[in-house]
C-alpha cells in the first residue's frame, strides 16, 4: 500500500472503539488511560504486570521516523503477549498496557528532530510515574524502550533501584531489559550469539560483513530499519538502501555521553552501523527470537515467588560504571577535592623521606 492509498488515522481513533479490558487467550489486556476509577479498583493488582514502553523522539539517519525508537517500544510490547500466549499458555496473566511515553535521554542532542531529556530529569520522571501507580495498588512493573544510550539504560535502573527500595515491604518490583538485550546481542559474543540464531531459524550463516556490521549496530541501522519496515514500510525512506557503514568509535560515543557541548552526530548522518544490509535477509525473525527469550526470562523472574530469584535482573554490568549516574560528578568532584587537600601533606612527607 502506498503513501497515497493508506488510510489515514487520526489518534482518537484508538479509544473510540476501544475496551479498557479484553481476554485474549491467557491474557487479560488492560488499557490503563481507559479505565475509570471504578474499573481501576475492581483489577486483581497485586498479579498484574504492568508494562510501560518509553523511549525519546530522536534523529534516526535521513530514512527512519525521529519517533523510532518511541515506535518500536510499542512493537515490543506486541512481542511480550505473542511470546506470553506462545511459550506461557498455561499461565494467566493480567497485562496493564500503559500509554507509551515520548521521553528519553542520552540521545543525539546536536541533531535537528532529538528531544533530549536531561539526565536526572528523566530519571525523575520516571520514578514519579511509577511510584503514583505503585500508590494505586501495582506491584510489577517491566518497563520496555529501544532507546539504548548507556546513560538512559542506566538511568531506568536507577529509577527501578528507587522504586524497588522505597516499596521493599511490599515487594515492588521493577525492571528494564534494554541492556541485557544490548550485551547479548553485541557485546559477549556476537559471533556465537548469531551463529546460534541463524541455525535455530534456518537461516544461512551471517557473512563476515554482516558480522562485521551488526557488532556495530547501535543506531538506526539493520534492526531498527527491519522492526520500522515490520510496522510500516511506509514510514521508512529507501534512502537506508545506499547507506553504507559508519563505524562510530567508542571515544566518540563516551564523549557525546558525558558533555552536552561535544557534538555527537555520527559524522553527521545520525546513524551507526550499516543500514544497506537490511535486506540482506530476514533480520526481523532472528532479533525477535533472542529478544523474547530475554523478555520471557525477565517475566518469569517477575512473578517468581522467591525475592531472591529477582534480584539478578534489577541490575545490570553497567550498574558499576558510576560515572553513568544521574549524580555522577560527586563521584569525581568529591574525591578530587579531598586528592586536592591531602596532596600537600603527602608530597609533604616524601620531601621528609629524602
Amino acid at each position: 500500500m502506498t503513501n497515497q492509498e493508506s488510510k489515514r488515522i487520526e489518534i482518537i481513533d484508538l479509544y473510540r472503539n476501544q475496551k479498557p479490558i479484553y481476554e485474549d487467550e491467557n491474557l487479560t489486556l488492560v488499557r490503563l488511560e481507559s479505565l475509570t476509577r471504578n474499573g481501576l479498583n475492581k483489577l486483581n493488582k497485586n498479579d498484574a504486570l504492568v508494562i510501560i514502553p518509553i523511549a525519546p523522539i530522536e534523529a534516526h539517519g535521513n530514512f527512519l521516523p525521529i519517533g523510532s525508537d518511541y515506535i518500536e517500544s510499542i512493537l515490543m510490547v506486541e512481542l511480550i503477549k505473542e511470546t506470553l500466549k506462545e511459550k506461557r499458555s498455561n499461565n494467566h496473566y493480567t497485562i496493564v498496557e500503559s500509554p507509551g511515553i515520548p521521553i528519553g535521554t542520552g540521545a543525539l542532542r546536536s541533531v535537528e528532530g532529538t528531544l533530549d531529556i536531561g539526565h536526572r530529569a528523566f530519571r525523575d520522571c520516571v520514578i514519579d510515574f511509577i511510584d503514583g501507580l505503585v500508590k494505586a495498588g501495582f506491584k510489577r512493573f517491566l518497563i520496555i524502550t529501544v532507546h539504548h544510550g548507556m546513560i538512559h539504560a542506566y538511568a531506568l535502573e536507577e529509577a527501578a533501584d528507587k522504586i524497588v527500595k522505597r516499596y521493599r515491604k511490599k515487594d515492588v518490583r521493577v525492571t528494564s531489559p534494554v541492556h541485557w538485550i544490548a550485551k547479548t546481542l553485541y557485546m559477549d559474543d556476537p559471533k556465537k550469539t548469531w551463529s546460534r540464531l541463524v541455525e535455530k531459524i534456518g537461516q544461512k550463516s551471517l557473512s563476515d560483513e554482516e558480522l562485521e556490521a551488526i557488532k556495530h549496530d547501535h543506531h538506526a541501522s539493520i534492526m531498527e530499519t527491519c522492526f520500522m519496515k515490520k510496522v510500516n514500510p511506509d514510514l521508512v525512506d529507501p534512502e537506508y538502501k545506499t547507506s553504507g557503514p559508519i563505524f562510530d568509535g567508542i571515544n566518540n560515543q563516551l564523549l557525546g555521553l558525558l558533555t552536552s557541548r561535544y557534538k555527537y552526530d555520527h559524522q553527521g548522518l545520525a546513524y551507526n552501523g550499516n543500514p544497506s544490509l537490511t535486506d540482506n535477509r530476514d533480520w526481523y525473525s532472528l532479533y525477535v527470537e533472542k529478544i523474547k527469550e530475554i523478555g520471557l526470562e525477565f517475566i518469569d523472574a517477575l512473578y517468581n515467588k522467591d525475592p531472591n530469584a529477582f534480584k539478578p535482573y534489577l541490575h545490570s554490568h553497567i550498574w558499576q560504571f558510576k560515572f553513568l549516574k544521574t549524580n555522577f560528578k560527586q563521584y569525581f568532584i568529591i574525591p578530587f577535592i579531598i586528592f586536592m587537600i591531602v596532596l600537600p601533606w603527602i608530597l609533604f612527607f616524601i620531601n621528609l623521606q629524602t
